[in-house]
């Protein structure tokens, strides 16, 4: 495989994957150590939050650290490690870490939808700073040797991959195992638009939508994944009810019968009726009862609590596995 595509797996590696836990390299032989700088302290989900447009339309979090504790990982990784292939298996050797393993958390706000290239605010939890930075170093000593034109180049927490003169992708760390990757109609190595969303304040940030705030106020962050989408994005404009917001949050264990447990919330808007609506999709899953698909149609439960509609999820594994049987060759 070309190194050039080596590279580019790592940088994915690097803005929506895992994270490192090689030992830097040693100092230079008579070079003097650098001084160690005082650990920065860990990014919380608020100040995440302020970094994003306040006009952003979705949040979504994936605990992968909390999945992989879960029975569904021991189905999961294997398939993530087919997706990698035999790149998967260059990177732990040039880098001394697996990616699949070491992976922590995804955090992305993104708006847009329905445009050809939505906008992205993405952190990535679980990579350590100085390893990481060794690690793209490698990979770009290693291109060079096989002729590619790649380079990194860091300056101070920003680091920017370059393949024939050009940036590939543009990588800010905000605490010591934290990535910012931020992108714009497609462009991810655009460094003003990170500093942007570095520089950004409460206020100016989604911190400061006090009405997406009110919506992930109600939401369990501690679940397995979750995600809280504004009322006000353009995606609920064609729907024929008014949607105040959509929000979920879904739980995993280590027991099959609890494999997937969690619920999906969507908040009627003004002049709606929760009530007709839970019914309306109750009558969707009753029609699915008594055939091939009563187990998966009883997983699920619709009700009305006040101007909400909320849908009980209780999936068991073996639910689960008839799921991605049916749904899975769908998939690209």
């Amino acid at each position: 495989m070309r190194s050039s595509h080596l590279c580019v797996m790592l940088a994915f590696a690097a803005a929506c994957g895992p994270g490192a836990s090689t030992t830097p390299r040693a100092p230079v032989t008579n070079q003097p150590v650098e001084p160690s700088r005082t650990a920065r302290p860990r990014l919380s989900l608020d100040g995440a939050l302020a970094m994003m447009p306040k006009d952003t339309e979705l949040v979504l979090e994936l605990d992968v650290k909390r999945l992989r504790g879960s029975v569904l990982w021991e189905r999961i990784e294997p398939w993530l490690r087919a997706q990698g292939g035999e790149v998967l298996g260059e990177i732990t050797q040039l880098c001394d870490f697996d990616p699949v393993a070491t992976l922590d958390t995804l955090l992305l706000g993104a708006k847009g939808f329905g445009r050809p290239e939505i906008d992205a605010t993405m952190f990535v939890r679980g990579f350590d700073q100085a390893a990481t930075t060794v690690c793209f170093e490698r990979a770009a000593d290693a291109a060079r040797a096989r002729g590619d034109d790649n380079t990194l180049r860091v300056d101070s927490d920003y680091l920017e991959l370059r393949e024939g003169g050009a940036a590939t992708l543009g990588l800010a760390f905000v605490d010591a195992e934290t990535l910012l990757v931020v992108s714009r109609q497609g462009n991810m190595t655009d460094r003003a638009a990170v500093e942007e969303a570095r520089a950004r304040r409460r206020d100016d940030g989604l911190t400061g939508s006090p009405m997406f705030r009110q919506v992930l106020d109600r939401v369990d962050t501690r679940a397995t994944a979750w995600f809280a989408v504004n009322g006000n994005a353009p995606l609920f404009a064609a729907m024929p009810y008014a949607v105040r917001s959509l929000r979920a949050e879904l739980h995993t264990s280590a027991d099959p019968a609890r494999a997937l447990v969690g619920t999906l919330v969507i908040e009627v808007g003004a002049g709606g009726d929760a009530g007709s609506l839970a019914q309306m999709f109750q009558m969707g899953l009753d029609t699915l009862r008594g055939g091939p698909y009563d187990d998966l149609a009883r997983a699920l439960s619709v009700t009305a609590e006040g101007a909400d509609v909320v849908v009980d999820v209780r999936f068991d594994l073996a639910q689960l596995e008839r799921l991605v049987a049916m749904f899975g060759p769908l998939m690209p």
